[in-house]
């Protein structure tokens, strides 16, 4: 764009018009777990010593330099990588504590957590945890959370670090032994769930974009032998949100997404990641 302007004195004097041109880009888009503010993709890790490590994406389906997020986190017993959860722009981690208090940790875009405020209370009846994004389709953070009786709940961000209302969004869970999400998996820009049942195959659970569901598909099968299944969003750069999941060996896997429900051939991008006790 092109700014003209000019100045003008106490004694009402003005100054010759200037013109400047300036081109305005707009900021990188708030990606599905982006810790740096570079609009790559990231995943964070807790060890056996309760360290939580931040690995940065290279947004290529790489690595850049790990680094520290804190110490102490085996103290608590869920943590939850989120996209912008308190409306700042920035990727949060939500955690809950053996007292069931949901803390949310603020992420401060440049690779670090901020001090952690109260989300929530009355959590530890919650036996699995994710954070789906943008669920309900109000452009809010959202929660889903699944109880002892294997009932899922919607737990609705307010956008500001909080929750709105809460709804029950399907039964029956208990049968999976991994849930989680990955955005939207199937091409149709609304937030999706993959789930691994017992007999070790995947399924996709299409969101409807209102807090709902469209009948799930099965994704694949072979699965029993993953310790570790995450959704890093597009891990990959091609646009199209991936998996990555861990064996019991420690080997890390990319299993990118084809954007419509399925896979491109998978690589191995880690190895040694046995000894993390959380890869959410």
């Amino acid at each position: 764009m092109t700014l003209k302007y000019f100045a003008v004195d106490t004694s009402n004097n003005s100054s010759a018009i200037v013109t400047q041109a300036y081109t305005v880009t707009a900021p990188p888009a708030n990606t599905w777990k982006d810790y740096t503010g570079d609009a790559k993709n990231d995943v964070v890790a807790r060890d056996n010593s309760g360290t939580l490590w931040l690995y940065p994406g290279n947004g290529s389906g790489g690595w850049l330099a790990q680094r520290s997020l804190g110490t102490g986190w085996n103290s608590l017993n869920a943590i939850v990588p989120t996209k912008d959860f308190n409306g700042d722009g920035r990727s949060d981690v939500l955690a809950r504590d053996t007292n069931g208090v949901l803390w949310l940790y603020p992420g401060n875009g440049s690779g670090g957590l901020q001090t952690r405020v109260q989300a929530g209370t009355a959590w530890s009846g919650k036996t699995l945890i994710l954070a789906p994004g943008d669920f309900s389709g109000d452009g809010k953070a959202d929660v889903l959370a699944r109880d002892s009786a294997g009932i899922l709940w919607l737990h609705r961000g307010n956008g500001t670090g909080g929750f709105a209302s809460s709804a029950q969004v399907g039964t029956g869970w208990n049968s999976m032994n991994a849930i989680l999400s990955t955005g939207d998996f199937n091409g149709d820009s609304k937030t999706d769930v993959l789930a691994r049942d017992t007999s070790g195959i995947l399924w996709l659970y299409p969101g409807n974009g209102t807090g709902g569901w469209l009948s799930r598909v099965q994704v694949g099968s072979g699965w029993s032998g993953m310790t570790a299944i995450l959704g890093p969003g597009d891990f990959n750069g091609d646009g199209k949100n991936d998996v990555l999941a861990r064996d019991a060996g420690g080997n890390l896997f990319l299993y990118p997404g084809n954007g419509t429900s399925g896979w491109l051939s998978r690589s191995q991008v880690g190895w040694g990641w046995g000894g993390f006790t959380s890869l959410p």
